[in-house]
């Protein structure tokens, strides 16, 4: 297998993994009164945070694993996959809002450092339970200036 490749097993444990951490926090978070998990705001926007945490969160999934997320052949199937479990037959519409907002929108790349950061926090131990893809959701519908 060459460095740019993985076989469709290899794919799917990588994006299970991924979505596992994600899962739990906003499982957590929908326990709470009057919130609902959502990659779409309520004016029809998409949280930009909340989608550069989820683009950072797997960057850094599969840097740990020895793959680059500049590699199109690898990010692309893999964010898909990610993506697919938040937006069902809107991966496409999401993956390529992320591929140009992510360097040139200020709350994607926001979102996408931490993201990536709390990955490897968690991998090194330093940290639990990746909670931040909640306050990503949050910090997505705040209004900023």
């Amino acid at each position: 297998m060459s460095e740019t490749s993985f076989s469709d097993e290899e794919l799917f444990k990588i994006v299970a993994s991924i979505v596992k951490l994600l899962e739990v926090p906003i499982i957590e978070m929908e326990k709470m009164p009057c919130t609902h998990f959502s990659l779409n705001l309520a004016d029809g926007q998409k949280n930009k945070r909340a989608l550069g945490y989820i683009y950072g969160f797997t960057d850094a999934a599969l840097r740990v694993r020895g793959f680059d997320m500049a590699d199109a052949k690898i990010a692309f199937p893999v964010l898909w996959h990610v993506l697919g479990y938040f937006v069902p037959e809107q991966e496409y519409e999401y993956c390529m809002f992320l591929f140009d907002k992510m360097r040139s929108d200020q709350e994607v790349i926001l979102g996408s450092m931490t993201g990536g950061q709390e990955y490897l926090d968690y991998c090194s131990g330093k940290k639990g339970l990746p909670f931040g893809i909640v306050n990503a959701f949050f910090d997505g519908i705040r209004p900023h200036n």
